[in-house]
């Protein structure tokens, strides 16, 4: 029963495999630890020349989608995206790559002209905005608008010791006023005294003026 039996029939087959695991893992990290090797050579190399790859989706042996694929997972795992399988990395590549040539590479000139501006210390208004059509070739520039601003509310809070001064100083002015007005009116009746009837008319338009001031 021994020999025929689930449980020791199973046990070596459950070994193997995992046996058979752990050596791919090894593999796997063998073969990492050979391409970190390459790269830090590579990094410590002079002189080397980069030359520009064009992109093919549809050849297998460049390993462009399989490149693309991989670190494209990567940074969905990263940011807990949902990964892509290697068919729609391909699509969404083979989609993208037409746009990456046209509009966004006209986009990122112009900005950069932009930035140059900022970089020379150029005032705002040398800065422009641009509506282009790719499709007619056309461009225009514009200055942009102003800013739009914003007020906001303000609120002034009560100074006491600020108010009692302004009272005092609008007191003391106050005062003085009355006292000179006072002192008109005793000069006006004096002069009133002085030259009697026939000085009337001359006593009265002063004393009309002094009633006008006040």
């Amino acid at each position: 029963r021994g020999a025929g039996g689930g449980g020791p029939a199973q046990g070596p087959a459950g070994g193997a495999n995992h046996a058979g695991a752990g050596a791919e893992e090894q593999e796997a990290e063998d073969q990492l630890k050979a391409l970190l090797e390459e790269l830090t050579t590579l990094a410590q190399a002079e002189n080397i020349k980069l030359v520009a790859a064009d992109f093919e989706k549809d050849d297998d042996q460049n390993f462009h989608i399989d490149f693309i694929h991989a670190t494209s997972n990567l940074r969905a795992c990263n940011y807990h995206i949902p990964p892509a399988s290697r068919h729609k990395s391909k699509m969404i590549a083979g989609n993208i790559i037409p746009a990456i040539a046209t509009t966004t590479a006209s986009v990122t000139g112009l900005v950069m002209m932009e930035l140059y501006k900022v970089l020379q210390n150029k005032p705002v208004e040398d800065l422009r905005n641009v509506n282009y059509d790719l499709g007619a070739n056309t461009y225009m520039l514009f200055e942009a608008d102003p800013p739009r601003k914003t007020a906001t509310k303000t609120t002034k809070e009560f100074d006491d010791a600020s108010f009692q001064q302004e009272l005092k100083e609008f007191g003391d002015a106050s005062a003085e006023c009355e006292g000179r007005a006072a002192r008109l009116r005793g000069l006006i009746a004096d002069v009133k005294e002085m030259v009697g009837e026939d000085g009337g008319a001359a006593v009265t338009a002063a004393e009309k003026s002094l009633k006008d001031t006040e």
